[in-house]
């Protein structure tokens, strides 16, 4: 409240703050109310000002009188007014009770890439939280300072988790656990971060209900996870703005695990998971796709209910499936050990094996397996090519004159097709070149 100059002295101000200082502040609370025995509460006052003298006299005598309420010191305000009667005269500073102090407890955190040193401190709970099963007096995890956990709302620092370093939990945020959040990263809204997971960076903001949790990491400039998600296992999640798409954006039903890495990426679906050891970067993915396995994806669009697998056989296995600059959709699928660049794929059509697929269309149930290799083509309806089967264009020279496989073609053994338009039939080796492809094909075989 304000006070008026005629209501409480400066002498009455500085004598409770004084008299509460040396009672009531023990060594876990020093550091925290430690403004000096004398004038550090109107270091930033006009002395002249008497009025302003006694407001922050009395502010810090209320915040100290408050704190020693819980912790037991008083029975109630009231007991605080009958052994400081000046309380009287401005009862409501007793009112405003903080959500958390600071206790003497410490630990000093290093930051391994840079050697910055931080100093964080236990913090006490001041009131009941009954959203987080908080009781007034309980410890609480650790901040560097206030600024680090709002005293709004029901947001909470538990466990050994420790935010620092700019960073803030705010809402109702749960940072719990062995968890970090540094480096101006923002927790709020019903977000939880969990376990040992690491949050760091400006432009890092955990919000909705997302979770992370195990030991992921997220880090970045510009990183964003709301909705559902989840981000757990040894997961990684970067953001970063020079990036084509601008950073990391995921929301809806994601689930992140595993030792997937998300890398400049949006992501937002019904039910999408990423796992296992998938690498993903700077591709939009929506709707109900699954990432899994040895998975290497760039620059790519995966939509629907597209399905990629790559077998993790050993933890040391080096063969990946690779998308790049592909859109897959539909109930697309691509497993084993594929290459895929500049591939389309929609409806049911599936990649698998070892095959390399280029700069082609694949819709329907078209089917590419094998060591198959197929390249500036259209493959429709239920077509398929197998084993070491080769198709593609007429020529390096003309790439429009593409292969156009439909219909129940099957094309296999060590067949090669190339610009043709074949609707039925089973081809298991090569086709002879057509008159008006003869000059080509054999320029091209001369390079």
């Amino acid at each position: 409240m304000a006070i008026d100059k005629n209501q409480v002295s400066v002498e009455e101000a500085y004598d409770a703050y004084f008299s509460l200082y040396t009672s009531c502040c023990d060594d876990n609370l020093h550091h925290f109310y430690d403004r000096g025995k004398n004038n550090e509460p109107i270091r930033d006052v006009d002395s002249s000002d008497k009025k302003a003298v006694a407001e922050a006299y009395l502010s810090a005598a209320s915040d100290i009188a408050k704190e020693a309420l819980v912790m037991g010191g008083f029975k109630d305000k009231e007991d605080i007014m009958l052994q400081y009667p000046v309380f009287r005269k401005c009862e409501d500073l007793l009112d405003n009770v903080y959500k958390f102090a600071l206790t003497g407890e410490s630990n000093v955190i290093v930051n391994e890439n840079t050697g910055d040193e931080y100093t964080v401190y236990r913090i006490r709970a001041l009131k009941d939280i009954p959203e987080k099963n908080v009781k007034r007096g309980d410890l609480g995890g650790f901040v560097e300072c206030e600024d680090n956990l709002s005293h709004f709302n029901s947001c909470w620092v538990a466990g050994d988790a420790a935010v620092y370093d700019g960073a803030v939990v705010e809402d109702n945020a749960l940072v719990k656990d062995n968890a970090l959040v540094f480096g101006q990263a923002v927790v709020g809204a019903c977000a939880t971060v969990q376990e040992f997971a690491c949050v760091s960076d400006k432009g890092v903001f955990i919000e909705d209900n997302a979770l992370i949790g195990g030991s992921a990491v997220v880090c970045g400039d510009n990183v964003s996870i709301g909705g559902n998600a989840q981000v757990t296992g040894k997961s990684l999640v970067i953001g970063r703005d020079y990036s084509e798409i601008g950073g990391t954006e995921i929301n809806g039903n994601v689930t992140v695990l595993d030792y997937a890495n998300i890398v400049n990426c949006r992501i937002d679906g019904d039910s999408v998971v990423i796992s296992e050891n998938a690498f993903i970067t700077d591709t939009e993915i929506t709707g109900n796709v699954k990432v899994l396995g040895h998975s290497v994806i760039r620059n790519s669009e995966l939509e629907q209910d597209a399905y990629i697998s790559c077998p993790s056989l050993h933890t040391d296995n080096m063969l990946h499936s690779h998308v790049e600059n592909s859109v897959i959709r539909g109930q697309a699928r691509v497993s084993g050990c594929p290459k895929l660049n500049y591939v389309q794929m929609d409806d049911r059509a599936s990649i698998e094996s070892n095959a390399h697929v280029e700069h082609s269309v694949l819709i329907g149930k078209s089917y590419v397996g094998g060591n198959a290799e197929v390249s500036y083509s259209n493959l429709s309806e239920n077509a398929m090519v197998l084993d070491r089967a080769v198709v593609s264009c007429s020529s390096k020279d003309n790439q429009l004159a593409r292969s156009v496989i439909s219909g129940d073609t099957i094309i296999k053994g060590n067949a090669k097709i190339y610009g043709e338009k074949i609707s039925h039939g089973v081809i298991d080796k090569s086709r002879p070149v057509s008159h008006r492809d003869k000059s080509s094909k054999t320029k091209e075989r001369t390079e």
